[in-house]
């Protein structure tokens, strides 16, 4: 039975091996490798004394196990070193290697009789194990000296890191510090007792699965190996690592330039948000995302630098795990300050357009007030009806926006509406001067003579808008001009259009042009008042006028008087 466990202290000591070869594939862990040879060799040596049957077998293998527990403190210490960031002077490790060698030599001189550190070997047996009863000789006392020194050199590393350290896991510490302890305290006990079956090869498997699961994580806490394999520009790339408790994991060297407040920041512990500002937003960003599972960069600024920041999760270990997040941070300050400029450069020659557009549409505007000008300067008949009905379609204009869930206008169509008004009797121009600016009524023929402005108007206006002006308000524009004389019944001029076959904008205008005919004086009639007036537009819904504008037409009077009499007055 105990035999089985030493043959089970060997078998386990392998696979400790063959895990730890796994673990650390992606790392450097030279010294925890060369440490878990020590072990497997040791306890394999433990294997040959427990089943020899001659002291010359047993003495070989009681040199193997010896050969670890020469070497294993030594390993030991340089594993706690490298995992605390402490660097062994060279002289100080050779002088500790060649000391352990001595050690190792004298017990082997064993072999050869000498007295020296074994005064003397006999092979025992107890519980069908064997084992050796060997008196210490007088220089024994060397390995003593050694335990004490490289389990005190180990505690004072541990203590010191802890205190002084930040940027060393302070849980992997104490785990660690603890793990010495109890290493020294079997070790001790074992001595006190002086039990003949050796215990200390289950003690080396028990500091195996310790140090496996330390190793273990580790591999999130040694940012530069675990990531650095997949950034490239190095000296542009700064990264932090953190948990999936979002605790600060460590960074590499670039980001302690951008952030030298980094440095201060503990180990395993959560990033205060009082600290670092922008540090404490990117954690907020990266909270905030893993949460809603988006991707979307955070640019922050700091010393002067644009930093682009991504994030992705990090996979280690055996399986493979998801064990973390890691958050890059690009140096992205000439990409924005390209950015930038472009953006200047950009609204700059946003302006400088929309400032041309501007006079060109101020040019616009007044050719063709200018051109309504002409009109009414050679029509005696009907002096400032342009600027009244351009008022008119206002009022109307902005009681069908009141309407807007009945008549759905859109803004723009409202605004190219009253600014085309102008233009409805523009084809006036082609009307000979002895119709126009005749007194009195036409008769039958120069009548037809004189409806042919609405279509002569269509053609001036698309001719005087044309690439000056977008298609939309073009296009209502040659409505208005051409179709304002249209009637709802199908009765009206050039063409005859009935109901709804009438442009919307040229139903709102005629209702403003023949209201103003009437509320005015001509050569051939007296103005009406503003009741007679109103009797006939409502005589005319359904006939002349588009019923539904009508009544919002008629909703208009207050202001459309309050305007007349004001421009009388």
């Amino acid at each position: 039975m105990v035999q089985a466990l030493y043959f089970a202290c060997f078998f386990i000591s392998v696979i400790d091996l063959i895990l730890l070869s796994v673990i650390v594939r992606n790392q450097k862990c030279f010294y925890y490798v060369v440490f878990f040879m020590l072990i497997t060799v040791s306890n394999f040596g433990y294997l040959i004394v427990a089943t020899s049957k001659s002291l010359d077998v047993a003495l070989v293998g009681n040199l193997l196990s010896y050969f670890g527990a020469a070497f294993l403190p030594y390993s030991f210490l340089l594993c706690i070193s490298e995992l605390c960031k402490v660097r062994i002077p060279k002289i100080a490790s050779l002088v500790m290697f060649a000391y352990n060698c001595m050690v190792f030599i004298l017990a082997g001189m064993r072999l050869n009789g000498s007295t020296l550190y074994y005064s003397d070997n006999f092979l025992r047996e107890m519980m069908g194990v064997s084992y050796l009863e060997s008196p210490h000789g007088p220089l024994h006392i060397l390995h003593e000296y050694s335990i004490i020194f490289y389990a005190l050199s180990t505690v004072i590393i541990l203590v010191g890191a802890f205190f002084k350290r930040r940027n060393v896991s302070y849980k992997n510490l104490i785990a660690l510090i603890s793990l010495e302890l109890l290493t020294v305290a079997i070790y001790l006990i074992e001595n006190i007792v002086d039990d003949p079956l050796d215990s200390t090869n289950v003690m080396y498997i028990l500091d195996e699965f310790c140090l496996l699961f330390l190793i273990y994580r580790m591999g999130k806490y040694d940012v530069s190996e675990s990531v650095a394999l997949s950034l490239k520009h190095q000296e542009e790339y700064a990264y932090m690592i953190f948990d999936l408790k979002l605790n600060y994991l460590g960074c590499n060297d670039v980001l302690k330039v951008f952030f030298p407040h980094i440095t201060h920041i503990r180990v395993d512990k959560k990033i205060n948000p009082n600290g670092n500002p922008m540090i404490a937003r990117a954690v907020s960003w990266l909270k905030n995302s893993v949460e809603a599972g988006t991707k979307d960069p955070l640019y922050v600024s700091s010393e002067g630098r644009e930093l682009k920041c991504t994030w992705r999760t990090i996979r280690n270990g055996l399986f493979g795990g998801k064990s973390g997040y890691l958050v890059e941070l690009f140096d992205d300050t000439k990409q924005q300050k390209y950015m930038d400029l472009l953006t200047n450069y950009n609204n700059q020659l946003e302006n400088e357009v929309s400032e041309k557009l501007d006079h060109i549409k101020t040019m616009q505007d007044q050719i063709i007030l200018g051109l309504s000008d002409i009109v009414e300067s050679r029509d005696d008949s009907t002096g400032g009806h342009v600027k009244r009905t351009s008022e008119g379609v206002r009022i109307l204009i902005e009681q069908l926006e009141k309407e807007s869930e009945e008549f759905n206008l859109t803004r723009q169509f409202c605004e190219n509406v009253i600014k085309a008004a102008p233009m409805h009797d523009l084809g006036k121009i082609a009307v000979d001067d002895d119709i126009l600016r005749k007194p009195g009524r036409y008769t039958p023929e120069e009548y037809e003579q004189m409806k042919v402005h609405a279509g002569k108007g269509a053609e001036i206006v698309g001719k005087a808008l044309n690439g000056l002006e977008d298609e939309a308000f073009m296009e209502i524009a040659k409505n208005i001009a051409h179709f304002h004389h249209e009637k709802w019944n199908g009765g009206g001029y050039p063409d005859g259009l009935a109901g709804e076959e009438i442009p919307l904008e040229a139903r709102i205008m005629a209702l403003v042009d023949v209201f103003d005919a009437l509320v005015s004086k001509r050569c051939y009639k007296e103005k009406y008042s503003y009741d007679k007036a109103f009797e006939i537009m409502q005589e005319s819904m359904g006939s002349h006028f588009d019923p539904r504008l009508g009544a919002v037409f008629m909703k208009c009077r207050r202001e459309l008087e309050a305007y007349y009499d004001r421009i009388e007055g």
